[in-house]
């Protein structure tokens, strides 16, 4: 499970940006993004009696809002993007070695996805078998061990490269990345 990041930690421009997607999901409300969507999903949850209600009343509590939240944050990353945000780069907290170390997810059409998780682990393969590498906060390293092996799941050619991982060159090189050759634009 991801770990989204406090609103109270957001930088300006990332609290413009959020803004910025909310109110396209306003505008746009007609569409598959659109937030009056929300409003009504949550509103007719709410309204129902006591006995109907397993969005407020009893325990499917947080499981319905956690399902909510992700569907609402779906639909504000496609809003994003309809506003120029690519999705391509995605910060995800990774703690472990240090407090509030993040990892970066980097995807583009075509091409294998590559995680950057600095210094979570020194090793890719050892990561791959839930072998932490004894630096750091030993529950939390292990909790983004886990998340980074769920993301393994969810894209299976995942390049994943450690900072100081001597293979981490080899397995960026035998990636689509590696195969690219690298253009400039003219400025």
């Amino acid at each position: 499970m991801g770990v989204r990041k406090n609103q109270n930690s957001l930088t300006a421009a990332e609290k413009a940006r959020f803004v910025a997607a909310v109110k396209k999901m306003k505008a746009d409300s007609a569409l598959p993004h659109g937030y009056n969507k929300y409003v009504s999903m949550h509103l007719i949850a709410f309204n129902n009696a006591p006995d109907d209600n397993p969005a407020h009343s009893g325990p499917a509590f947080f499981p319905w809002h956690r399902y909510f939240l992700l569907k609402f944050e779906d639909d504000l990353k496609a809003a994003d993007q309809l506003l120029g945000g690519d999705g391509s780069l995605t910060l995800l907290p990774t703690p472990g070695h240090t407090p509030g170390s993040l990892s970066m997810l980097v995807r583009q059409p075509g091409a294998t996805p590559l995680l950057m998780v600095g210094d979570l682990t020194y090793d890719a393969y050892l990561m791959q078998d839930g072998n932490l590498p004894g630096l750091g906060e030993t529950a939390q390293v292990r909790q983004s061990t886990r998340a980074v092996n769920a993301l393994r799941g969810r894209y299976p050619d995942l390049a994943v490269l450690p900072a100081h991982d001597p293979a981490a060159g080899t397995r960026l090189s035998a990636s689509s990345w590696g195969r690219k050759p690298l253009t400039a634009t003219a400025g």
